[in-house]
């Protein structure tokens, strides 16, 4: 499309052309010279001079003599295309078409711009028009813009390329095209380096924060420059310092804290290591005080029967001495005093075999020697020192087991399990007796592998909640009452360290206790305390 200059420049110089061809004014016609008939041919005439040249009037020469109508209208057109040609046009070409000749007298230089077609419709118009307008179907190159020159019959017109109307844009493309791929080549090395940058500086940032949640508390991003990625390291920074101080504070807190939790795991430790060798003082001393009962019936008979021998012999003496001892007398005091000499000597073997019993135990007590024992006399032997404790509380104990049963292990530890049982039935399967007939049973048996045991009570049985926690430490439920809640937590220990295993079930109508332990022990020693 033409611009309102480019139309208005256009208009310019066709008014321009028109004025240009108004001021050749049309030549008279003159009228043609007769036709000459020829002549014989003559001898040659000695040349003449030339004729002078006649001013037509309009500037133009004419031969002098010749009128010729057609030379003139040449001659016209030739000053009509001269005056136009001098015309300057910025846009567009000249050409001047004779629509009544349907002839050019001037061709645009780039003939491609008039189409026959395009000449057809002017030849075929009533009336010129000032602007043709072409239909796509003519498939030009052009916009027209016309003068009809009626008194010559000519139209002047201007062609214009539709591409020389971004002439100054299409002269400028290869400028612009370079521009445009500088610029372009330009941008795409400042961005890949902007972000190769930006990348690093993730990447930079994305590792220390990675190193930083590893465990590195000591890693900072870098944070030099102005822009967002600076003021996120910053930030980072600054909040890994403050997290960085609080874990190191964090850690002196949790390390005075452990060290205080060590002293009084120490503490705690020690203080159950006196009250387990308090509560093993404890069984030993109650041990001793049944033997010591136990001991005191046939030294106290042995003492009576050899007090009344005393008697007896010094009756017998002062009798003698006085001559009054009859027969019948002296039979009868030495028939007694031997039943007094055989109570005492039987009082006495109870006490010397109560006194080994003791020292037996009392030694597997302090000493854990390994050593091949028969269990059921063990368990006797056991049970004899808990005679008095079982009779003040009118509780009875059976063992069922082979009486000839031989094991190879540590008679200690089985008289601090069976002592600690035994004392933890008395005090809490049977309170303030309320059970009839309280009954303790040690049951077992050897499968050729471990030796089976089963310690149980027809008692009150215990909760679910108290046994589920039975073998922990200092968990009792006679707290006060003679109950320190460590007897079982010994037992389950010496177990564990006999490579043996123990489990406990209760009701409400007793509870039993079931132990497994190896037959027979491969360690050289074991310590049970």
């Amino acid at each position: 499309m033409l611009q309102p200059a480019q139309k208005k420049r256009l208009e310019s110089t066709l008014d321009q052309a028109v004025q240009k061809v108004q001021a050749i004014q049309a030549v008279p016609q003159v009228q043609a010279v007769p036709e000459v008939q020829a002549v014989p041919q003559v001898q040659a005439v000695p040349q003449v001079q030339a004729v002078p040249e006649v001013n037509d009037g309009q500037n133009g020469l004419l031969p002098t003599g010749i009128e010729n109508d057609t030379f003139f209208k040449k001659n016209s057109e030739n000053r009509i295309i001269e005056s136009i040609s001098q015309l300057s046009l910025e846009l567009g070409e000249f050409f001047l078409y004779k629509p009544g000749e349907g002839r050019f007298l001037m061709y645009p230089r780039d003939e491609s711009l008039i189409s026959p077609r395009v000449m057809a419709r002017i030849n075929t118009s009533e009336q010129i028009p000032a602007v043709l307008r072409t239909p796509r179907s003519l498939q030009t190159q052009a916009l027209y813009r016309l003068r009809y020159f009626e008194p010559w019959e000519l139209v002047i017109g201007i062609a214009v390329n539709i591409h020389q109307l971004n002439s100054p844009i299409t002269r400028l493309f290869p400028v612009l095209f370079l521009l445009v791929l500088s610029i372009t080549v330009l941008s795409i090395y400042l961005i890949r380096r902007l972000s190769r940058n930006i990348s690093h500086r993730i990447a930079n940032l994305i590792e220390a924060v990675t190193e930083f949640g590893a465990g590195n508390f000591q890693k900072r991003a870098n944070a030099q420059g102005r822009d967002e990625i600076t003021i996120l390291a910053g930030s980072f920074n600054t909040t890994a310092g403050l997290i960085s101080r609080l874990i190191e504070e964090l850690n002196n807190k949790v390390k005075e804290r452990s060290r205080t939790l060590q002293e009084n795991l120490e503490t705690l430790q020690q203080a159950q290591s006196q009250l387990i060798e308090s509560e093993q003082l404890a069984s030993l001393g109650s041990m001793v005080t049944g033997v010591a009962h136990e001991i005191n019936t046939p030294l106290g008979v042995g003492i009576t029967s050899a007090s009344f021998l005393e008697h007896q012999l010094e009756s017998m003496l002062k009798q003698y001495k006085e001559n009054s001892l009859t027969r019948s007398e002296m039979e009868r005091i030495m028939g007694q005093s031997i039943d007094s000499v055989k109570i005492l000597l039987t009082n006495l073997q109870r006490a010397r075999v109560l006194v080994q019993n003791f020292k037996q135990v009392s030694a597997d007590h302090l000493v854990d020697e390994r050593r091949v024992f028969n269990f059921y006399n063990y368990l006797e032997e056991i049970l004899s020192s808990f005679h008095n404790p079982l009779k003040q509380g009118a509780s009875s104990i059976e063992i069922k087991g082979d009486q000839d049963l031989q094991i190879n292990s540590y008679p200690g530890a089985y008289w601090k399990i069976f002592s600690n049982l035994i004392q933890n039935a008395l005090i809490h399967a049977f309170p303030e007796k309320k059970i009839n007939n309280p009954l303790l049973t040690i049951a077992y048996e050897a499968d050729g592998i471990d030796l089976n045991i089963r310690f149980s009570d027809n008692g009150v049985g215990m909760s679910p909640q108290i046994l589920e926690k039975a073998f922990e430490p200092f968990v009792t439920t006679r707290r006060g009452q003679g109950g320190t809640g460590l007897g079982l937590n010994i037992i389950f220990k010496i177990v564990q360290r006999l490579n043996g295993r123990i489990n406990m079930e209760s009701t409400s109508a007793g509870t039993s206790v079931f132990i497994h332990i190896p037959a027979v022990i491969e360690e050289p020693a074991l310590n049970v305390q």
